[in-house]
């Protein structure tokens, strides 16, 4: 039985479609302009047997700090407001089930913006077995269109599509929607109860295209998971305040489920697939260390 692992952007390689809050205000002081720090963190991965029964199976480690190499072209076409901030995130997970060790590299470079939210640079996907292999370029927008140029274990593709909005991948739209939430508690609004980004993704057939990834927010005081639009969730780092959101896997024919830990700068601390209402897979926050850098910063 194959370990799913979709949940923050690995189905790539997998062949599956599957990734005080920030004003610490005070008497006196004046306002944190960090509103998404440097750091890193990691999650503890388990997988759930056909008899429900817990196993962990590895780790992840993952990071996120400004990209200190951004690309200057894109940088002057992703946005007219000129507040945009590169961002360099990376993430390695070992899992070891049964006979089977390996893991699994991503990296994702881009930058955020107030104006298009994150937008994807490159992506990049590896196995320490060197069986699987992914590069996704994407230039800036040009009269009107975006180029993408795939590389999916060989087979090479050049992709030109209209550019109607922002590309994310695999990795990095997990902070599309963390970013979102950012963005939200900046301007005083309540959380989405919709976010779609526009992935380069896997297909059913297994090829690299642009695929809508559509998360609502759960705030049915009736379902399983969540009591309201936030919650209080139990972790390694704590008890957490919380928010939802739930993604519905269509070539896995799975449910994702994702909380984002309020303060936090809504870091995602929980992450659970479910298949015909049983839980298959699930990443929980092990550790989370502050690095050096900030990310976004607001002006004063």
């Amino acid at each position: 039985m194959k370990l799913k692992i979709n949940l923050l952007g690995f189905c790539l390689l997998t062949g599956c479609l599957f990734t005080g809050l920030f004003f610490n205000l005070a008497i006196g002081a004046s306002v944190n302009p960090c509103v998404l720090d440097s750091a890193q963190w990691t999650y503890q991965v388990t997988k759930f047997n056909s008899d429900g029964k817990p196993q962990i199976v590895g780790t992840v480690l993952q990071k996120l700090v400004p990209n200190p190499n951004p690309n200057p072209n894109l940088n002057k076409n992703i946005t007219s407001d000129n507040n945009q901030f590169p961002y360099a995130l990376t993430s390695s997970m070992g899992v070891k089930f049964f006979m089977m060790s390996d893991t699994i590299q991503e990296n994702s470079t881009g930058y955020i913006s107030n104006q298009n939210g994150v937008v994807s640079e490159a992506y990049g996907a590896g196995d320490s077995k060197g069986y699987k292999k992914v590069s996704v370029s994407i230039d800036p927008p040009y009269q009107g269109k975006i180029r993408v140029l795939v590389n999916n274990n060989g087979k090479k593709k050049i992709l030109s599509l209209p550019a109607l909005s922002p590309l994310g991948d695999n990795l990095n739209i997990i902070l599309s929607l963390r970013w979102a939430l950012i963005q939200s508690a900046l301007n005083h609004q309540d959380s989405p109860k919709r976010f779609m980004h526009m992935v380069i993704s896997n297909n059913a057939q297994g090829e690299l295209m642009p695929m809508p990834y559509v998360f609502l927010k759960q705030e049915n005081e009736n379902n399983n998971h969540h009591n309201g639009a936030t919650s209080s969730l139990k972790t390694a780092l704590g008890v957490l305040k919380t928010v939802e959101y739930t993604r519905y896997d269509n070539v896995a024919d799975e449910q994702d489920y994702y909380w984002f830990a309020v303060d936090k700068n809504y870091l995602p601390v929980k992450i659970t697939s479910e298949k015909k209402n049983s839980v298959v897979s699930s990443l929980d926050i092990n550790t989370y260390t502050p690095a050096n850098g900030c990310v976004v910063m607001v002006k004063k």
